[in-house]
């Protein structure tokens, strides 16, 4: 897997890693000879949320 390369399409992904656009096609080809692929990845990907716990002892002496 290529982490920079993750893109919405199939045809951005390969724009990702084969970026001159007069040889793409060609570069392309030769990878799938090689054996590489392109294949779909679900992804979620959120930013964490720190919460403040506070102790149940604490609480009982908040009251």
């Amino acid at each position: 897997m290529l982490g920079h390369s993750y893109r919405a399409t199939e045809a951005e992904a390969i724009a990702s890693v084969f970026q001159n656009p007069d040889n793409r096609d060609a570069f392309w080809r030769a990878a799938q000879a090689d054996g590489m692929t392109v294949q779909f990845v679900y992804a979620h990907i959120f930013t964490p949320k720190f919460f403040i716990t506070i102790p149940s002892e604490e609480k009982a002496d908040a009251a």
